[in-house]
């Protein structure tokens, strides 16, 4: 693939690697991953760009949203969008496996490599997986499952500084791209912005101010 794929070309490209790889292959592809855990706004881009310079290091290039998108039913943690949570009771076999496949799919290196293009005896067996999405700090037991020799950094900044960041955010809304969640039923703003945390109806009547601490 060149450029960024569509998203039904994607999931062809998933279930086609998925297919190419055992559930016991993929797992064993990604050894010692490192995942950064952050709140949104805490900086976390730019230590994600910095350390995908390093030698050995792969990445997907940047967040990891595209090989959700090709898993639906791990969008929210229900159907009834209670919230963005997922749980090890999400990563069962086969979704743990398309997880793993997708970001295969998009892996490169520091130099933008791919790794699916690369000649099946020139990979690397095993590599150093760097991952950076906002996300992840509500699906922490969901990433032990998919990657269960996984390495946790976590990044915090100043709550002033980052509750203020998040509240630019929020206000920034679709003109910023920060809106995850379009038309969120239930929600009386419409659009909700960055991580949906459980019990976010509770929120309805706060301020920005509230719902970004």
């Amino acid at each position: 693939m060149s450029g960024p794929p569509s998203l039904q070309d994607l999931i062809t490209a998933v279930n086609q690697v998925a297919g190419n790889f055992s559930a016991a292959e993929s797992r064993a592809c990604f050894r010692d991953p490192v995942i950064i855990v952050s709140a949104p706004r805490a900086g976390s881009t730019l230590l994600f760009e910095l350390m995908s310079q390093a030698k050995g290091l792969w990445t997907v290039g940047g967040e990891s949203h595209p090989v959700f998108m090709t898993q639906p039913h791990l969008r929210a943690e229900n159907a009834s969008f209670d919230s963005g949570r997922l749980t090890k009771a999400h990563a069962e076999g086969e979704t743990a496996h398309k997880i793993r496949a997708g970001f295969l799919t998009l892996l490169v290196d520091r130099d933008r490599k791919r790794y699916m293009t690369m000649e099946p005896s020139a990979r690397p067996s095993a590599f150093r997986f760097l991952e950076k999405t906002p996300r992840n700090a509500l699906n922490i037991p969901f990433l032990c499952e998919v990657f269960p020799d996984a390495r946790f950094i976590f990044l915090h900044r100043d709550p002033r500084e980052n509750i203020a960041s998040i509240m630019e955010a929020w206000t920034a809304g679709r003109q910023g791209g920060f809106v995850t969640f379009p038309g969120l039923s239930g929600w009386k703003r419409g659009d909700w912005c960055l991580l949906l945390p459980p019990g976010w109806r509770e929120l309805n009547d706060a301020s920005i101010a509230e719902i970004a601490a």
